[in-house]
């Protein structure tokens, strides 16, 4: 009997531990590997007997400047020739030259197929900054070690890939030059895959599905200040009216811990008004969304633009003034909207915000258009009479004559 008992409260603590350690547990986006080069058209042959281009020694490659989302390099790769250096070193650098990674390099196999890229994995995979500008570059081993120096790439839009750039007598030297640079280089990066499932009617959706932050406002040497008042986003939504069920601003550890929100149609009038939803974060939140939720919810109607801001308490309440949010197809980010005095001043800007906003929205219900019903015409009745032929006039030939002789808001 009591070995039971003890078997039993020993299955009811590992349960209570399950139950205190679970929320705790956190599931990692699966992540897949890609190239940053999806395919090369070679040219210019370098290095090579006759080349009009050589590079004895040194460091070269291509400069790239990263999109709106931070990029995550595994590796490095610079494309093998029969007649290159079987060996590569790689770097990547700030545009200032100092240095992002190293200790990266490369080795082809025997076998290895000609004009084929070949990597060298990053122990500790770096993630590259939004909109900003790096060198990847590879060193080259004399006077025989092949390379292209005009090969153009094809790539993925994570970055664009702006030109060539050498190191020459200590500094870097950047030639701009659309989609070449020298090697030809290449980079593999990490890529989220959203495995969610689709929503079905009526389920609660955010509307924001990732974000890029930049542009910080409200710190100490910003540009960019609003020290009280609204602003926020507009949106217009798509052919089908949302139910709108929370509204959320990003919070970070420097923002005012409490915002409400508006929301507001194209005339001004008030859809939600100041006290119907407010976010609060708690002590120590992590930097992320903090959700309202609405009183009542609030339905938005198809092909209608509105404004939805929050507050701002202060100017050390920190927000993001150049936020690229990618989101569901239920509506359009146009912009950023601020309120300034008794006036709403909109400035187009695709899918950016300040703050940054989300909500919250039921799933629309499918709709099957209704069917137009065809008019079958009624026939007329026929009299049984053919028509009678009109005679035709013939033409009566006339005399021929003789021939004669071409902005970013800036808030105060």
């Amino acid at each position: 009997m009591n070995k039971n008992i003890k078997k039993f409260t020993a299955l009811i603590i590992a349960f209570v531990m399950i139950l205190i350690l679970l929320p705790r547990m956190e599931i990692s986006a699966k992540t897949e590997v890609k190239s940053f080069t999806t395919g090369v058209t070679v040219g210019g042959e370098a290095n090579t007997a006759g080349s009009a281009v050589t590079m004895p020694a040194g460091w070269a490659g291509m400069r790239i400047t990263v999109g709106p989302k931070p990029v995550k390099v595994t590796a490095l790769g610079r494309m093998y020739t029969s007649q290159s250096n079987a060996t590569h070193n790689f770097l990547i650098t700030d545009t200032d030259g100092a240095i992002v990674a190293q200790g990266i390099s490369s080795t082809a196999q025997a076998g290895t197929p000609e004009d084929s890229f070949v990597y060298g994995e990053i122990a500790s995979p770096v993630t590259l900054s939004a909109n900003t500008s790096y060198y990847l570059v590879s060193d080259y081993w004399g006077a025989e070690d092949k390379f292209y120096s005009s090969a153009v790439s094809e790539h993925t839009d994570v970055a664009t890939l702006d030109g060539i750039v050498i190191l020459e007598s200590g500094a870097w030297k950047y030639y701009e030059a659309e989609n070449i640079g020298w090697g030809p280089m290449d980079f593999k990066y990490e890529e989220e895959i959203d495995e969610r499932p689709s929503p079905k009617p009526g389920d609660l959706v955010k509307y924001v599905t990732s974000v890029a932050n930049s542009d910080p406002g409200n710190t100490a040497g910003s540009p960019v200040v609003m020290p009280e008042g609204w602003a926020g986003m507009r949106i217009t939504v798509g052919d089908k009216d949302i139910t709108v069920t929370s509204l959320g601003r990003w919070h970070t550890p420097e923002s005012a811990a409490s915002h409400n929100f508006l929301i507001v149609d194209m005339d001004g009038g008030l859809v939600l008004d100041y006290g119907s939803a407010v976010a609060t974060a708690g002590q120590d939140a992590p930097e992320g969304f903090v959700y309202g939720t609405l009183a009542s919810p609030v339905t938005l109607s198809a092909n209608t633009p509105y404004y939805i801001v929050s507050d701002y308490i202060g100017n050390t309440d920190k927000f993001y003034a150049g936020s690229v949010a990618e989101h569901t197809d239920v509506a359009s980010l146009d912009g950023i909207v601020i309120l300034n005095g008794s006036e709403w001043e909109y400035t187009p800007a695709e899918k950016t915000g300040w703050g940054p906003l989300d909500f919250e929205y039921e799933e629309p219900e499918e709709t099957t258009p209704t069917p137009t019903p065809t008019v079958t015409p009624t026939p007329t009745p026929d009299s049984g009479e053919m028509p009678s032929p009109k005679p035709t006039a013939k033409p009566t030939a006339e005399p021929t004559a003789e021939p004669g002789t071409t902005p970013k808001p800036t808030a105060k």
